[in-house]
């Protein structure tokens, strides 16, 4: 009944995981498909019901007239309860019965259960002709101790509040929420999402690979017990590991899983393409702006929390630039200067600039890259760069509480900029090339952060 990519040494251990493999997994093996709807219900943390649309034993049962409106499939509660109990989950369950599908009202209020927390209803009509429920509700109440341990796994750093059916979440009224998370017992945790400019590094090999289950999908993130360092490859992130080109990549449970794992900010590494002629290949940039327009929405929340004022983190921008400015400097690549640039025969270090999205994973046109450079102002001096990530992660971000800052490596001209070509060649010959001082950046801002060196690595 487990889904067949989840390890069957594991077990739900929140209650929608729970929940979700009952309407799915459970009814699936019983019935042959999915529960019609698993809501919860408004203003209670510990209250849910599985909605079930001409339940499959009431199409084969006919009811004695003389025993009234008797539901059949009232039964499926005592399944329900048993394996909620077996699970680790003991919670109370009811069935109620509806003369229509409309569920936009939560069910009656619960029969007091017998003394194995199950109870019949026998409101409803019969099974198998006239007086069938088109819709049988199943009450769930979960007891006091599992929702005190669902509170204490909620402040590890997620709280879930959605309406499941199927393997998919549907938010009928969108309430994900990402709590606080409980500080690390010696350092906050800096999670650290690569891209392009470290898909084939070695910087994080020495990092464990730790699948976290989101309500968005599952994320393979890298961790280490002896280190507050957490790193995302955002185009390998998936337990397949298989590649993700960019407009396909998971935003919403990237960010999920990284509050899951008590991460408290977030530094994004990004290869992007230059909109001046100006900013060439090899040029870092920290951008302080960036821009979505062309791009579908991307959001944490389905409601009114959506309407955030968006940004990268300013404090934390000020801390990696000072990192970069101390690398620039005392790293033999060239001489700091008073601007933020580092010049000479080394890396230049741009620090301001705008990161424009656009939704890949093809290459940008020379006409679309000329109404871009123009959207971001770059006849007026300001320096562009163009990308396929950042933006939707610094807003998922943003919505989650979650402080993000990117450091981007110009790995090209944008096409049409520049008097060199675009070729998918050169370009990854580019990532190749400046791989080595996309790392030593890296580590120079763990260190400014306070998170320790690589594991595995000297720093």
């Amino acid at each position: 009944m487990q889904d067949k990519f989840r390890p069957r040494r594991l077990r739900e251990v929140r209650v929608l995981g729970v929940l979700n493999l009952v309407v799915s997994g459970v009814w699936k093996f019983l019935f042959g498909k999915q529960a019609d709807g698993l809501k919860k219900v408004n203003d209670s943390e510990d209250e849910y019901y599985i909605e079930d649309v001409e339940p499959l034993v009431n199409k084969f049962v006919s009811v004695p007239k003389d025993y009234g409106s008797l539901n059949c499939a009232a039964f499926i509660a005592g399944v329900i309860h048993g394996v909620l109990l077996a699970s680790g989950f003991p919670a109370d369950v009811n069935t109620f019965s509806k003369g229509d599908v409309d569920s936009s009202a939560p069910p009656p209020a619960p029969a007091a259960p017998s003394a194995n927390g199950a109870v019949a209803s026998a409101g409803g009509g019969g099974g198998g002709g006239v007086g069938v429920p088109p819709l049988t509700i199943y009450f769930i109440k979960f007891h006091p101790q599992v929702m005190a341990r669902e509170r204490r796994l909620g402040r590890l750093g997620l709280g879930y509040s959605h309406l499941w059916r199927d393997s998919t979440c549907y938010l009928s009224t969108p309430c994900f929420t990402m709590a606080t998370p409980v500080a690390d017992t010696s350092r906050p945790k800096l999670g650290v999402i690569g891209g392009t400019s470290l898909l084939t590094s070695t910087l994080f090999a020495a990092l464990t690979p730790t699948p976290t289950v989101t309500p968005y999908g599952t994320v393979t993130l890298h961790t280490s017990s002896s280190s507050p360092l957490v790193f995302l490859q955002r185009h390998v992130s998936t337990p397949g590991g298989a590649y993700t080109p960019p407009h396909a990549i998971a935003h919403r449970a990237h960010a999920a899983a990284l509050a899951a794992a008590g991460v408290t900010r977030v530094l994004a590494v990004c290869c992007v393409g230059s909109l001046n002629a100006e900013v060439p290949p090899g040029t870092l940039v920290i951008p302080d702006d960036y821009s979505a327009l062309y791009c579908p929405p991307v959001y944490l929340y389905d409601d009114a929390r959506a309407h955030i004022v968006p940004g990268l983190d300013a404090p934390l921008r000020d801390r990696v630039l000072l990192a970069i400015r101390r690398w620039a400097a005392g790293d033999g690549v060239g001489e700091g200067k008073p601007d933020g640039a580092a010049s000479g025969s080394g890396v230049r270090v741009v620090e301001a600039g705008v990161y424009v999205q656009t939704p890949g994973p093809r290459f940008e046109t020379p006409a679309e890259v000329r109404m871009l450079a123009a959207g971001v102002g770059t006849a007026a001096g300001v320096v562009g760069v163009v990308g396929m990530t950042a933006a939707n992660e610094a807003t998922v971000c943003k919505e989650g509480g979650l402080p993000y800052v990117a450091v981007c490596m110009v790995d090209n001209y944008a096409n049409g900029v520049g008097g060199d070509k675009l070729t998918e060649a050169a370009f990854h010959e580019s990532v190749k090339r400046n791989v080595s001082v996309v790392e030593s950046v890296v580590k120079a801002v763990l260190k400014e952060l306070d998170a320790g060196s690589v594991p595995g690595v000297e720093s």
